[in-house]
C-alpha cells in the first residue's frame, strides 16, 4: 500500500528554515575566533558556518516569493 507524501505549506517551511539558519548565523557572529576583526568577514574557524548564509538567503527567497506571489496556479 502506498503511502501519501507529507504536504507542508510553504510559508511555514520557510519559516522554520528562517529560524533554524537565523540562529546558526548567530552562533557564527557571536562565537570568538569565527570572524576576522571586522566582525563579519569569516576567519578561517568560520568557513563552514558562513556558508549558511545561503541557507538564510533560501528562507528569505521562498517566503518572500509566497507573499508576493498572486496567481499560484499558473
Amino acid at each position: 500500500m502506498l503511502k501519501r507524501p507529507l504536504v507542508f505549506a510553504t510559508w511555514l517551511v520557510s519559516a522554520g528554515l528562517i529560524g533554524f539558519s537565523g540562529m546558526l548565523m548567530g552562533v557564527y557572529l557571536k562565537t570568538p575566533g569565527m570572524t576576522l576583526k571586522d566582525g563579519i568577514r569569516p576567519a578561517p574557524a568560520g568557513m563552514g558556518i558562513a556558508r549558511d548564509v545561503f541557507m538564510l538567503g533560501s528562507g528569505l527567497g521562498l517566503l518572500l516569493e509566497e507573499l508576493t506571489v498572486k496567481d499560484k496556479h499558473a
